[in-house]
């Protein structure tokens, strides 16, 4: 494992031919999209570790768009799937079609033929077609009965799902915590400023999207999937004991609160922390991953897997456990 990792870090070469072409990939973005950038950070950091995404706000923020600019730029397709109460599972997944002779053929769901997929406003599904989805999203393959052998979604897959802001939402079901789980980030889409407002308005986004380049490929991206996995399988970083303390104290601090309306923080959820924050470091073109550089993405892993009825609490719930946890170096 020690040689595995001198090897993996010495890797310079090949992190900053990534680095460079997610650099390219920001400029096709800009070309076409407005502000967001923690979002289109968010999405580059799920790319580049095959993680799923929620992206939170009101309808015409610029979620969708983002994605359809994102997935132009890395030569995928996508689909996009509006989730309402009557939709089905073979509706997503597909299903089996009997023959005359009296085989079966398997009908392919949009999952199957996207890389991409967005599932718009997800918290309206009915719960047994998101169950239906997420063992999907986890098996990365689907079952269908009279179809003999499992088919296997297209890789690399990625799911984004959007929600409106809590405040906002009506009809819709509820999450648990299996759900919430399989979504390895989540985040609020940013309001604009006045000048990018205006930057906005006067742009001709369909003219715009059409010309989008693909400098990023889908080996480019499995490569990428491959050498992150590789680069968290590090045996000792004093950055998971943090993980691991951060975890553990969020428990006694729910218990301090007396909050019982959140989830604790599940093994799921450490260990998806330790994988983005290599994903990050890849993308971003950082040397190391410290205490700050969780600080920077702990609330886009964490916070949606509390579910809590208050985002805002449970903001100040990760940034207390922040102030009160400390970062214990490993020694010299």
């Amino acid at each position: 494992m020690d040689n595995l990792r001198d090897n993996l870090c010495q890797n310079h070469e090949f992190e900053e031919q990534i680095c460079s072409k997610f650099v390219a990939l920001e400029e096709q973005f800009r070309s076409v999209v407005v502000g967001l950038p923690t979002l289109f950070e968010t999405i580059t950091i799920a790319l580049a570790s095959e993680a799923n995404t929620i992206a939170i706000g009101p309808p015409g923020g610029g979620k969708s768009l983002t994605v359809q600019t994102v997935a132009a730029a890395v030569g995928l397709p996508h689909k996009v799937i509006q989730g309402t109460p009557d939709l089905l599972p073979k509706d997503i997944l597909g299903f089996a079609r009997h023959k005359e002779d009296g085989t079966s053929e398997y009908v392919s769901g949009p999952i199957t033929e996207s890389n991409i997929v967005v599932l718009d406003e997800m918290n309206r599904l009915h719960p047994k077609t998101m169950s239906a989805f997420l063992g999907a999203m986890q098996d990365k393959a689907v079952s269908i009965v009279d179809i003999k052998e499992p088919v296997s979604l297209p890789r690399p897959f990625f799911v984004m799902g959007t929600k409106n802001p809590k405040e906002t939402e009506q009809g819709t079901y509820y999450e648990g915590a299996a759900m919430l789980n399989r979504f390895g980030l989540s985040c609020p889409t940013e309001a604009l400023t006045d000048a990018e407002y205006e930057d906005a308005i006067g742009r001709n986004t369909e003219d715009n999207l059409s010309k989008v380049k693909v400098v990023l490929t889908k080996d480019d991206l499995l490569e990428t999937i491959a050498y992150v996995r590789l680069q968290s399988n590090i045996s000792e970083h004093p950055v998971k004991n943090y993980i691991a303390r951060l975890a553990s104290e969020f428990r006694e601090l729910l218990k301090q609160k007396n909050v019982e309306d959140a989830n604790e923080i599940s093994v799921r959820a450490g260990v998806s922390l330790w994988v983005l924050l290599n994903s990050y470091r890849v993308v971003s073109g950082a040397k190391t991953i410290g205490p700050e550089s969780v600080e920077h993405l702990i609330h886009r892993v964490w916070q949606h897997r509390l579910n809590m009825q208050d985002d805002v609490e449970a903001k100040h719930l990760i940034d207390e456990l922040l102030l009160t946890t400390a970062y214990i170096p490993r020694p010299s």
